[in-house]
């Protein structure tokens, strides 16, 4: 399926890159997670071959006693934050909310937090959220949390 969306403009030279779920056990092709630590370097050194100049990232891990957890698609967000903010802690919002603790080197840890989810849940299936008006978006209100958060 991939070669016919992308016949019109990739001959075989042209890499695909590909992140996500797509190397789920439920996607293409299982992509094997990364252990936690993990140099930035490691996980292009990695990459899962599909097909033809075609690869999947690898996903990361943490296995320890006090944290146990996965991570698909939102490594290559943390290498696009790298560019801006070499050492760091991460936060990446969503559904499932990603911290990450990396320094310019290696990725060292992260904890996933269902934010995103518990607030769906809450404002569309509890009594909490039955008598609020629909939310809305604000990019002020958003710049305003985030600037908050920086002080």
């Amino acid at each position: 399926m991939l070669a016919e969306i992308t016949q019109h403009w990739r001959d075989g030279a042209t890499p695909v890159v590909m992140a996500g779920m797509v190397g789920s056990n439920v996607g293409w092709k299982i992509a094997p997670y990364l252990p936690l630590p993990a140099a930035f370097s490691d996980i292009g050194q990695q990459l899962t071959a599909v097909g033809d100049n075609i690869w999947i990232i690898p996903g990361l891990c943490v296995s320890r006693d006090d944290n146990h957890n996965v991570m698909r698609g939102e490594e290559t967000q943390l290498l696009g934050a790298r560019a801006l903010a070499p050492s760091s802690v991460y936060v990446m919002p969503g559904t499932h909310c990603k911290w990450v603790l990396a320094d310019r080197r290696q990725i060292h840890d992260f904890r996933t937090v269902l934010t995103g989810e518990l607030h769906h849940l809450l404002l569309q299936h509890s009594l909490v959220g039955a008598g609020l008006p629909p939310q809305e978006t604000s990019a002020a209100a958003f710049a305003a949390g985030l600037q908050r958060g920086i002080n």
